[in-house]
């Protein structure tokens, strides 16, 4: 499981971009609440400082009921036939393999935003039942669009799936690996994609302030199912 913190000044600072949510700038102040810039009245600014955890769980078949007619199915859907086919040929060109991939849902998955469940040799997306509610958050925590947030998530899990054959020491060391690799990916296709060059920096910069950040997020454990 990752769990990802606020870090305003130090996005703002890689990023230069305003709040998701206000359209203001961010500053945490000793008490790790968000300061709230004058004549601002977004409710983002009330806030703690918060995690979103995002999970790969090793699952046993039909340990989990899936909802295939839910917006995240839709959105899962449009990324895997879409965007997420980007970060494939990246990860096929960097020899790696990945779980096959058998769809996509909504389940129960405690409080993560999201989760890859691995089933042997194939894998699912999967979103939690309050994902809409919790994707928003996401987005206002590191003052991006919603659409940027779901992006983001999705290329975490997809990350995932191209762990196939590796082993790791820790969840630790599973997560870090995916976000050095995703603050590459998002470093290539930038250069490939000058038009959309402010996403892609935004989200590099999301990913490397988790590298940054991984063993701070994962200091209350982790509650990813051991595949054994």
């Amino acid at each position: 499981m990752t769990t990802m913190y606020q870090n305003h000044q130090s996005l703002e600072e890689k990023v230069g971009g305003p709040c998701g949510g206000c359209g203001s700038r961010h500053r945490l102040d000793s008490r790790d609440q968000l300061q709230k810039p004058k004549s601002c009245t977004c409710s983002c600014h009330q806030m703690p400082a918060s995690k979103f955890p995002v999970k790969r769980i090793f699952a046993k078949q039909g340990e989990y009921s899936f909802d295939q007619k839910s917006r995240f199915d839709s959105v899962a859907s449009s990324y895997v036939s879409g965007d997420g086919r980007s970060l494939d040929t990246y990860m096929e060109g960097e020899g790696r393999e990945a779980y096959e991939l058998e769809g996509s849902g909504t389940a129960d998955i405690g409080e993560a935003v999201a989760a890859i469940l691995i089933y042997g040799d194939k894998a699912k997306f999967a979103g939690g039942h309050d994902f809409d509610q919790k994707i928003s958050a996401f987005a206002r925590s590191y003052g991006i669009s919603k659409d940027w947030a779901e992006r983001y998530v999705l290329d975490h899990e997809n990350m995932h799936r191209w762990q196939k054959g590796r082993n790791y020491d820790s969840e630790i060391d599973a997560e870090y690996d995916v976000e050095v690799n995703l603050v590459k990916y998002y470093d290539r296709i930038g250069l490939e994609n000058p038009k959309e060059k402010g996403m892609y920096e935004a989200l590099k910069a999301v990913a490397q302030d988790r590298a940054d950040n991984v063993g701070r997020n994962y200091a209350r454990g982790s509650s990813v199912v051991s595949e054994n």
